[in-house]
């Protein structure tokens, strides 16, 4: 059995408060707080998340939260410090559904966290992609492995 691989997101503008609230959750509920996003889909999730981290690399990457995400996540995370189970839960699916839903969104906008539009295609690749598919646009849907096989995951380890 293949050993889970997981993309993590670093939620960017949390990262001065990230270590306030991992000792938060810590102190309240014990254990360490993770959130990641793994992209699963038909080639795996080691394939897909050495494409997504390859692609970044070429300024082709939307795994980030966009702004109106991070509120939701900042708005959520302060649920996760509560004492009624039912509450955690929800603001662990409201993470969830942030992160799906701004990847979602960036990778229709087709835009890097810094507002960037996606580096163009090679030319040779543009040609054998419209070749094969039809289309060269958009960019990281080819297959729509990467986008359609995303899991996310808030996850508490007990230290």
């Amino acid at each position: 059995m293949a050993r889970p691989f997981s993309a993590r997101i670093d939620v960017e503008g949390l990262r001065a408060q990230q270590s306030v609230l991992a000792q938060t959750l810590k102190s309240r509920l014990g254990g360490v707080w993770t959130f990641t996003v793994s992209p699963t889909g038909r080639r795996g999730s080691i394939a897909n998340t050495l494409i997504a981290k390859v692609q970044a690399g070429r300024e082709r990457d939307p795994f980030y939260l966009n702004k109106r995400a991070l509120e939701t996540v900042r708005f959520a995370l302060n649920g996760l410090t509560s004492t009624v189970d039912s509450v955690r839960k929800a603001a662990e699916k409201q993470v969830q559904d942030a992160m799906l839903t701004s990847i979602g969104e960036n990778f229709q906008a087709q835009k890097n966290p810094s507002g960037s539009k996606f580096t163009p295609l090679t030319p040779e690749y543009a040609k054998r992609k419209q070749r094969a598919l039809g289309f060269t646009l958009p960019i990281l849907k080819a297959t729509g492995d990467l986008l359609g096989g995303l899991v996310a995951r808030v996850e508490r380890r007990l230290s």
